[in-house]
């Protein structure tokens, strides 16, 4: 895989994202770290992304591990 592939792959697998909407947040943000930085007004901004879908995002990136 190229590093671009990489980088869709790993911003796809935030909640209810495909390759497209990753897509749209890559080249918003150009970095995976500046969108998993990014607060909720941000992602909202990108073309497609409904605010409830940029809380579900930020929840899980905030949310603390636990086990079991």
């Amino acid at each position: 895989m190229t590093e671009r592939d990489w980088q869709v792959y790993v911003v796809a697998s935030l909640p209810n994202l495909g390759d497209e909407l990753s897509g749209r947040f890559l080249e918003s943000f150009m970095t995976i770290r500046k969108v998993f930085q990014a607060k909720v007004n941000d992602l909202g901004r990108v073309r497609g992304i409904v605010r409830i879908k940029a809380k579900k995002i930020i929840q899980l990136l905030d949310h603390k591990y636990t086990q079991g």
